[in-house]
């Protein structure tokens, strides 16, 4: 069971790192700042498997810089209109994409975090990772293995293909990667002040609401937009950094002296193996990554994984917890007209009692079963393993 504290805590935490917690009134509500801004850089970064990423994408700074990110949005772009302009998108099967990508880059630049070279940051560990590879490390390999297997269980897990794609056309000189170029991300364009404001929304709805129900469509709404604005943060630097980091890897191999073999007498000069390709590894660790089994996701992060993609595909619990309400009241307001307006005999027809006329309680029965299975309906919203 997943506790409505710690996904509260999850929240703020997210709400400290992004500098909202002014926008939300949190400053009154919980401690100082300093013990929750140190919880929640913990927290992302290890939900989302950057320790383990790093050695094959480099470092990932979007958390470093989502309080710049945002905080030049919410200046720079222009009014939105309704605050509640990301909710207004439900149809949007993906909610941020490339312009998260471009206000990223922006902040990038402006910032200067994230601005070291292959050489001081990125490349590092998956060049060393490289070089061991290549003689065939058994250590190694088993190394690589419980790093695919950690990242599986994480909320980054469907990076591996994208990753594995990545090395595997490194290795054979696939012209996206040679140039470059990030693969084309398919989100659709909306702007990050929208998506702030819609969080807020709903985050405001949930201080005001007393409805316990309510309180548990809100809590994965809120926390699955947090966590898909995140995603799309980490998938989109994922994007731009591994071919970058891909290419400047592959010319450092290309230019390591091949492994010699020595031929005739021990004082003739070695000669390189000719058919030596010093972009194995590249296919060793794509091909470690597409063996690997996936690890299963405990309880709790199988539920964040879900909260996260229904908010990508634009479900809204809260949403469907409204209808269900609507509906329940619509029932109850039928049942009460039918109380009101008591069923009376008419002449020649016979007993109310009879087969064609039945009694007021059986009458009302179908109505009163409706509201049972709206109200189950209801119960339902929140996920099995918070029922208890």
């Amino acid at each position: 069971m997943m506790s409505l504290t710690r996904q509260s805590e999850r929240r703020e935490h997210f709400y400290t790192l992004a500098n909202l917690r002014h926008l939300i009134g949190i400053e009154v509500r919980h401690g100082s700042l300093p013990s929750w801004k140190t919880k929640g850089v913990v927290d992302f970064p290890t939900l989302f498997g950057l320790e383990h990423l790093k050695h094959y994408v480099g470092e990932i700074t979007f958390f470093q810089r989502l309080p710049s990110i945002i905080e030049t949005q919410l200046r720079s772009e222009g009014p939105t209109g309704n605050e509640n302009d990301f909710s207004a998108h439900p149809s949007n099967p993906l909610c941020l994409g490339l312009t998260v990508t471009r206000n990223l880059l922006r902040s990038r630049l402006r910032s200067g975090v994230g601005q070291n070279t292959c050489d001081e940051v990125e490349a590092p560990l998956l060049l060393k990772k490289c070089e061991v590879l290549r003689g065939e490390s058994p250590d190694e390999t088993q190394k690589t293995q419980h790093e695919v297997e950690s990242i599986s269980q994480t909320l980054s897990v469907g990076l591996l293909e994208h990753i594995h794609t990545s090395f595997l056309d490194a290795s054979e000189d696939n012209h996206s990667t040679q140039t470059g170029q990030a693969r084309s991300t398919n989100y659709d364009m909306v702007n990050v002040r929208s998506t702030v404001q819609g969080i807020v929304a709903l985050q405001k709805r949930f201080y005001a609401t007393k409805d316990k129900d309510e309180h548990r469509a809100l809590e994965e709404d809120i926390t699955g937009k947090i966590l898909w604005f995140c995603w799309c943060g980490v998938s989109s630097e994922v994007d731009q950094r591994l071919p970058e980091v891909l290419n400047h890897v592959r010319r450092k191999l290309d230019s390591m002296p091949r492994p010699s073999a020595r031929k005739g007498p021990s004082s003739m000069a070695s000669q390189p193996i000719p058919d030596y390709d010093p972009r194995r590894s590249f296919r060793a660790i794509a091909g470690i990554i597409q063996k690997t089994p996936r690890a299963d996701q405990d309880d709790r992060m199988a539920h964040l994984q879900r909260i996260m993609r229904d908010a990508g595909a634009g479900v809204s619990r809260h949403e469907l917890w409204l209808t269900a309400r609507a509906a329940e009241q619509a029932t109850r307001r039928r049942v009460l007209r039918d109380d009101d307006d008591p069923i009376v005999d008419t002449p020649g027809t016979g007993s109310s009692t009879g087969p064609e006329a039945p009694s007021a309680s059986i009458a009302h029965q179908a109505p009163d079963t409706g509201t049972k299975t709206l109200r189950f309906g209801l119960s339902t919203l929140q996920p099995a393993d918070e029922k208890s």
